[in-house]
This record gives C-alpha cells, sequence and structure tokens, in this order.
C-alpha cells in the first residue's frame, strides 16, 4: 500500500502485478460498499483518474468524499471489522488477506525514519510491551493523516492520532495487545517524509515468533540435502536467544540461521550461525499406530542455544534445515494453513521432475491449505530506545558503503546492500568484464540507513560482472559472478 494509488508500472513485468493486485482491491472495497451500480457511473464517465472517481461518487448518490473512503480503505485493509465501524471492513467480500506491516515491533521503544508515498499508506505495529506512548513529526501535517487501529481480546477501536503530538495507551499490553499505526498520506502529488519516537515497557521475558496454530499433521520426506526453511520479520533491539523445531525421529538435523533476501524465490542470503537440532526420542502417535494423528501435546522439540552468537534480529531472518529421505534422519514436522499462498515456509528441492525443476517452491498440503515447518525462534529485548531498522548505528555520518553481493555467484537473481549516512540520491549500475554499461539497478532518492536493491539476471549470459555505486561524491565498485 506504500505506493501511488494510480501508479500503473507497465513496463515492469512483477511490480505491475502489485498495481493489478493494489487496483482489484481496490475496486473490491468499492464493490463491497456500494454495489455494482457505481462501477456504471465510473464507465460513463468522460473523466479518468481522481476526477473520474469523484464524480461517480457524486452521480451514484454518494455523499462521501474520495480522501475519506481512501482513508476508510486503508483502515479496512489492516482492521476488517465491521462490528467496530461499518466502514471499517468487508461486509460481504470476507476472508481477505489483511495488510502487512512495513515496521512491526516488539519492544516499544523505537525512534525511526520513513516515507509514505502520495496516495499511499505505510503501516507501523506494535505488538508486545506495554504504557505505549509515540509521537509522529512531520515539517508538513496538511495531507498527512494518522489513525492508530486498537485490537485486543474483547474489543478493537480506531483512533486519531494528531502528527507532532504524544499520542499515549495505556491499556496497551491489557486491553489492547497491538496497535497498528496507519500512516497516510492523501497528497496526488507529493511523497511525505514523517520520523516517530515511541517509549513504552519492554517485555521481560523472550518473546516467542511462530506461525503454527495447531498440532503437528505430519512431515515430508524429500530427496536427500534438499532444505526447508521458516521466515521471521524483523524485531528491531532484539537478540535471538534460541529456536526450537518438532522433529519426527531421534537423531540430529544440520541447518542454519540466514538473513532473509525478502524473495521467494532464493530466501536464503548471508548466513549468520550454523546450526545442529537434536532429540533422542521418535514421535508417538495417539492410536500406537502409523498414522496421524501425534500426541497432544506435541513433546518431541528440540532447542538450539544461540545467545552466545550474539545474533541481531533488526534485519529479517530466515531459520532451515537440511532433509533427505533416509528414514536415520530427523524429518521436520508440519502442520496446515489456510491459504493458497506461501506463509513464510519454504523448500529447495534439488530433483526435477514432469512438472518442477530445483529451484524453492511452498507446498500446497490441500485445494485450501499450504504446509508450515513447525520451527519457532525466541528473541530477547532490552528496554533502550532502539535505531530505525534501517539505520547501521556502526556506522558514521562520513562512511557510506557497499556490501558483497549475495549469493555470490548467483542464478536468477542476488542481493546487494548498501548504507547511506545522508538522506540522498543513490545509483547503481552494472558493467560487463569489457566496461560496457549493463543494467541500471537502482538511480533513486534513500533515506539515512542500510537498503537492500535485487539485480536480476535475465537476458545476460554467465561470467563476471561489475557493480558501481554513486552517491554523494562517493564511489565504490565490486566484482560478482553470474551462473547459469
Amino acid at each position: 500500500t506504500n505506493h501511488y494509488l494510480f501508479d500503473w508500472r507497465s513496463s515492469d513485468n512483477t511490480k505491475v502485478l502489485n498495481d493489478y493486485s493494489r487496483a482489484q482491491r481496490y475496486f473490491i472495497y468499492w464493490l463491497d460498499k456500494f454495489g455494482t451500480g457505481v462501477f456504471q457511473k465510473i464507465v460513463q464517465d468522460s473523466q479518468v483518474g481522481l476526477a473520474g472517481l469523484e464524480n461517480a461518487l457524486t452521480n451514484d448518490g454518494q455523499s462521501i468524499s474520495f480522501n475519506q473512503l481512501f482513508i476508510n480503505w486503508l483502515i479496512a485493509n489492516k482492521l476488517d471489522d465491521v462490528t467496530v465501524n461499518s466502514a471499517y471492513g468487508y461486509a460481504t467480500y470476507t476472508g481477505l488477506t489483511k495488510a502487512v506491516s512495513e515496521h512491526t515491533y516488539y519492544n516499544p521503544n523505537i525512534t525511526a525514519k520513513d516515507t509514505v508515498a502520495n496516495l499511499g499508506a505505510e503501516y507501523i505495529s506494535f505488538t508486545s510491551g506495554s504504557n505505549l506512548s509515540i509521537t509522529f513529526n512531520a515539517s508538513s501535517t496538511s495531507n498527512l493523516v494518522i489513525k492508530a487501529i486498537e485490537e485486543g481480546s474483547g474489543a478493537s477501536r480506531v483512533l486519531d492520532v494528531t502528527p507532532n503530538t504524544a499520542f499515549t495507551e495505556s491499556a496497551y499490553g491489557s486491553t489492547y495487545t497491538s496497535i497498528h499505526f496507519a500512516v497516510i498520506n492523501t497528497s496526488t502529488s507529493s511523497k511525505q517524509v514523517f520520523s516517530y519516537t515511541a517509549t513504552g515497557t519492554a517485555p521481560s521475558n523472550e518473546t516467542e515468533l511462530k506461525w503454527d496454530f495447531t498440532e503437528p499433521t505430519g512431515y515430508y520426506s524429500w530427496t536427500t540435502s534438499d532444505t526447508v526453511c521458516v521466515t521471521f520479520d524483523a524485531v528491531t533491539g532484539g537478540k535471538l536467544d534460541s529456536i526450537k523445531v518438532a522433529l519426527r525421529r531421534a537423531g540430529s538435523i544440520t541447518g542454519g540461521v540466514w538473513n532473509y533476501t525478502g524473495s521467494a524465490a532464493w530466501p536464503l542470503g548471508k548466513k549468520l550461525a550454523p546450526l545442529t537440532a537434536s532429540i533422542s526420542t521418535t514421535a508417538s502417535l495417539i492410536n500406537s499406530s502409523s498414522t496421524y494423528p501425534y500426541t497432544i501435546p506435541y513433546d518431541n522439540w528440540a532447542t538450539v542455544n544461540l545467545t552466545s552468537n550474539n545474533i541481531s534480529t533488526d534485519n529479517a531472518f530466515a531459520v532451515g534445515f537440511v532433509i533427505g529421505s533416509d528414514p536415520k534422519t530427523p524429518g521436520v514436522m508440519i502442520t496446515d494453513y489456510n491459504s493458497q499462498d506461501a506463509y513464510h515456509s519454504y523448500t529447495y528441492m534439488q530433483t526435477s521432475d514432469a512438472v518442477t525443476t530445483p529451484g524453492w517452491y511452498y507446498i500446497t498440503s490441500s485445494d485450501t491449505t499450504v504446509a508450515i515447518y513447525l520451527i519457532r525462534v525466541y528473541v530477547s529485548l532490552n528496554s533502550k530506545t532502539t535505531p530505525d531498522t534501517s539505520a547501521d548505528t556502526t556506522k558514521t555520518a562520513a562512511n557510506y558503503s557497499l556490501e558483497q553481493n549475495y549469493p555470490n555467484p548467483f542464478n536468477a537473481y542476488t542481493t546487494i546492500s548498501f548504507y547511506t549516512p545522508i538522506d540522498g540520491r543513490v545509483k547503481i549500475t552494472v558493467y560487463n568484464q569489457l566496461g560496457q554499461h549493463v543494467a541500471v539497478i537502482t538511480d533513486a532518492e534513500y533515506l539515512l540507513g542500510s537498503h537492500d536493491v535485487k539485480f536480476y539476471s535475465s537476458g545476460l549470459a554467465s561470467g563476471i560482472y561489475f557493480y558501481k555505486i554513486e552517491a554523494g561524491g562517493y564511489t565504490q565498485t565490486k566484482k560478482m559472478a553470474l551462473v547459469k
């Protein structure tokens, strides 16, 4: 949602799919609220874009303004609860996936800076701790609308947040277990830079991160040396203390912790630590037979302590294990989730068959569900104010940096990380061994901090390439290898 509502990137075959999805979701909301008649008014009107939509609302007899409808839609995408307000959810088209927050904080002590696109929105969530107080600051607030979407076991509500004024919720951590801030820019032409500072009481215990909700339903035995992984969102100011994995058989299984690349095509980036998980007993079944169901609660969890590795969770990460068809090797248990899209669990399958080629996949366990690997992580938080997740505080204002791409060598795509100590324009270009210009990876404005960009190798032959950064008078070049 943090992209201009009316943008249609037809020259980019990947990004235009996001534009299709955003447009479809937007008009599903219109259909849910007004029925089919309003679309006749849109088609019949001679105006296009914003003017055409405003005319359609008027000609259909709707009294709501475009801006208010836009704000309501963004709230509905995150809350989706018509019992709070009929405008804040989908009454007919139920079960839609809720909007994902750009930042989710488990520690309420945070200082950060960000940008929200014109006719776009940024979601910022707090889901752990208590006594939240937060101030959103912006030099211009005429087009900035901020809503607090508060959710709890017994109640939910939506409150206005005034920019440059502290918003305090003493019931956070009790009545309301999560608060999502929708930062909305109603301008049709200009992006909005904003910052926010939050304080509160951090949780005193480890925070468990998991995607599974039910007991195991089984396990898979793939070809030897296939890999399974589960990805996790960043936890700002946190440290990875341990992981737990549910295993099927007695024995040991090896794996690791990696930076998450952000792409399902190749989720594992830079390796942060190796893992070996072991259990001494084989999972038992309730009926002592060879089929599901397994005992409840499932007791064959292996725990791996990682406190000595000092792994920061300021960036998204993945935990994975190598599995195989050997019956003496433990299998990673799965459960089911009601979705037909990837839900944080991915499998690298080595052997091709009549349908697939080797690569990363997510596994559908039925016509309506996907498989989730039972891997959980435990994060401890400090109570001090933590910096923006995009900023690396080990760097100073005098330092730019360009990191080595990963993976390297690469095939379909690779990720390049860089750091800029000030807000400004960054250009990264690619050259072949003859010095010929191949591609521009990015040429855009970036906020102070660390950033990742992806380079796709479509149309290029195997070989050595060079990528060069230019920013604020700083230049640096590094080498990468493409192997197809």
